[in-house]
């Protein structure tokens, strides 16, 4: 069941992580990592987060801004915001299919 869980996660990462930036104020890549661990319970490596969100920034969701001198955090785009919106809007339709996976 754990597997299962982890396998569910990882298909839905770009959908948290979006859900998490809206959220407010930009974060970096370790941030992330560390919130997925300590709200999820799902330990994420910095490789898996490092692809994800650069995949997000191709796709025009996520930018990427320096924050002092080294620190890359990610926010969310307009394109970013209106996905998060869209996934809220549909939550129960996206439940729905879940449970019918299952």
């Amino acid at each position: 069941m754990e597997e299962l869980k982890d396998r569910l996660f990882m298909e839905f990462l770009d959908m948290l992580i979006l859900r998490v930036l809206a959220r407010g104020r930009p974060l970096g890549g370790y941030d992330i990592i560390a919130l997925v661990r300590r709200e999820f319970g799902v330990p994420v490596s910095a490789g898996t987060i490092r692809s994800m969100l650069h995949s997000m920034e191709r796709a025009g969701t996520l930018q990427i801004a320096l924050e002092g001198e080294r620190k890359k955090v990610f926010y969310l785009t307009d394109k970013g915001k209106e996905f998060v919106k869209a996934v809220l809007g549909n939550r129960q339709e996206i439940l729905d299919l879940v449970s019918k996976l299952l």
